[in-house]
């Protein structure tokens, strides 16, 4: 079906929620807990965040989400637990294309947070309110080789593993082998796989 047309700033669509989350946009008051998950030495293991994250990381990449929310070429999301209104993780999605027909997702997972299916409830809001604003034709993840968990949330959202891009990612200088995973919309007839029926 045709996809209405979004203009930006004034009209723009509410952020998606459900799964027990709700995404918003990142302000001021939440760089305390940006901080805390971006130092985490997971996410620095197998993220391009910036080492030894300060709160003025925090407030460059705050800044960043609601530019590229003005621009509609990225969008950046801090999720919210829906019943303790904690941060419980971030969760972006960045047009590759000017006619925004590949899309890419990334997420970070509070460190407290982890083995609770936040991030493929996450990525699965995400994609679906992506749809409804960009004519997507391609959703992709790309996860550093080693980085067995960020897998298994590619897998559960249905995305399927395309192989292994040598020296694909540059991780803060360093380029780094990453498996390709992909989401087609019209493989799945537009029904969208839920995390918990993967």
């Amino acid at each position: 079906s045709e996809r209405p047309p979004v203009t930006w700033p004034d009209g723009a669509p509410e952020p998606p929620s459900g799964e027990g989350l709700d995404l918003r946009l990142p302000n001021s008051a939440d760089i305390e807990d940006i901080v805390e998950i971006c130092r985490d030495p997971e996410v620095q293991a197998w993220t391009t965040i910036p080492e030894n994250y300060t709160p003025e990381d925090a407030e460059a990449w705050i800044r960043h989400a609601a530019q590229g929310w003005n621009t509609c070429h990225e969008f950046g999301f801090v999720g919210v637990d829906e019943s303790t209104r904690l941060i419980v993780g971030t969760v972006g999605v960045r047009s590759t294309r000017p006619d925004r027909r590949i899309a890419d997702i990334g997420y970070t997972v509070s460190p407290r947070e982890r083995g609770r299916g936040i991030a493929p409830r996450m990525v699965h809001l995400v994609r679906t309110w992506t749809l409804g604003v960009w004519p997507v034709e391609r959703f992709q993840i790309h996860v550093y080789v080693g980085n067995t968990p960020s897998e298994r949330v590619a897998e559960k959202c249905g995305f399927r593993r395309e192989g292994v891009l040598r020296r694909f990612g540059d991780q803060r200088g360093r380029l780094r082998d990453a498996v390709m995973f992909s989401w087609l919309p019209d493989e799945t007839s537009r029904n969208l796989t839920r995390p918990d029926e993967a």
